[in-house]
């Protein structure tokens, strides 16, 4: 059995039950989706549907790569810090926007966490455990710079992603239309 999966159901249940639990997951990933956006991130799944939309970005694609859906992509390759710079940013931007409307965030997603690690791994040559906290801090400062940079185009985002609106609409409201 997959901890995941029971975690994933579990939150569900909470979701539906707990109606604070539902709007913090709704602002984390309303602020997920702004950041990763704005940061040029490609959109790799949208899903509308649950108690709030949810958006996975593609995180790192050089040119010239053939392998298109390879698992152990980030071990196969090495980048520098610059490189995985966006898609880090993206990582703690969900709870960077829960803190920031909640003063405290419950948590992060799993996936997000993985990436976040992996992409921590993967640069060479590889950072020293200062390096690697100072990135993570920088990545939060980044998020937070373009949320609070960004207001009127964050709330929108909620109430979109509230309401289950699709990719289209979502883009539209950061976009101003």
């Amino acid at each position: 059995i997959a901890p995941q999966l029971i975690g994933a159901v579990l939150n569900r249940f909470e979701y539906a039950t707990n109606e604070e639990s539902k709007e913090r997951y709704v602002a984390m990933n309303a602020g997920k989706f702004l950041v990763g956006y704005l940061c040029g991130l490609p959109i790799a799944n949208f899903k509308t549907g649950g108690p709030s939309n949810e958006v996975d970005f593609f995180q790192l694609r050089p040119s010239g790569s053939s392998e298109k859906d390879d698992l152990n992509f980030f071990q196969k390759r090495s980048f520098k810090q610059v490189d995985i710079a966006r898609a880090s940013v993206m990582c703690v931007s969900g709870p960077t926007a829960e803190c920031m409307k909640y003063k405290i965030a419950s948590g992060n997603t799993p996936g997000d966490v993985n990436t976040l690690y992996e992409l921590m791994k993967s640069v060479e040559p590889a950072l020293s455990p200062d390096a690697v906290q100072n990135h993570i801090r920088w990545s939060v400062c980044a998020a937070f710079d373009i949320l609070k940079t960004y207001p009127s185009e964050y709330e929108r985002l909620v109430e979109a992603f509230r309401r289950g609106d699709s990719l289209e609409d979502c883009i539209a409201c950061i976009e101003g239309k």
